[in-house]
């Protein structure tokens, strides 16, 4: 079974795909290569309000991008989506807004039956990766465990002032999500390249146990 996660601008609404189907099939692999344009920003800029940092995403069809992706999530992005946020060992970092493909799992499962026991998942997640900078490094080490992230489509920086440009970028929240969380059969290591994570800037944020609850652990 092969389950069609979040695509930008792909579809709104899941749907099957018959494996048999070459026509099917070859029109989503030329739909995923146009995709590739809208999930790869143009550039991230950062803002800090109140001490706190949030990245701006720059994206061809920002607008069309944002107004699809709280369509599919069915109006709640903050629950479809998280944000991860790693330094390559390349001395680059990226910047990814994860879909929780579990979630895509059983709204397909509802939706046409099946099981998720043998099921594919395909989706292609909005990204940015640049090079690290000691701005941006500071930025990455002080995002807060939910983070505003700003969406503004690419044509607004050709056109409008610097001055309008705040208004125009959209914001939504995401909870930060460490590469070593349960993705449900999805392996963000996998994702980024195994072993080209150097730092893991959700790893950082995720709560450890108190002394006592380790001493617990390890007594029984």
């Amino acid at each position: 079974m092969l389950v069609i996660s979040y695509v930008p601008l792909l579809t709104n609404e899941p749907f099957r795909v018959e494996a048999d189907s070459d026509e099917i099939i070859e029109t989503i692999g030329s739909s995923m290569d146009l995709a590739s344009n809208f999930a790869s920003a143009k550039g991230c800029a950062w803002v800090k309000n109140d001490g706190v940092p949030s990245p701006i995403l720059i994206l061809d069809k920002g607008d069309d991008v944002v107004e699809h992706l709280i369509s599919w999530s069915e109006g709640k992005p903050e629950e479809w989506f998280n944000l991860v946020a790693v330094e390559m060992v390349d001395g680059g970092y990226n910047v990814v807004l994860m879909p929780r493909v579990g979630k895509s799992i059983e709204r397909h499962i509802r939706q046409f039956g099946g099981s998720s026991d043998d099921c594919k998942v395909l989706f292609m997640p909005i990204n940015f990766g640049g090079k690290i900078t000691d701005s941006s490094k500071s930025c990455l080490e002080a995002l807060p465990s939910r983070c505003k992230v700003g969406f503004l489509d690419e044509a607004f920086t050709l056109f409008a002032s610097v001055d309008s440009l705040d208004s125009k970028v959209r914001w939504l929240e995401f909870d930060l999500l460490s590469v070593y969380d349960n993705m449900s059969n999805v392996s963000l290591v996998q994702y980024f390249g195994e072993g080209k994570v150097a730092k893991d800037y959700g790893y950082m944020k995720l709560p450890l146990p108190d002394a006592g609850d380790l001493v617990e652990d390890i007594e029984e």
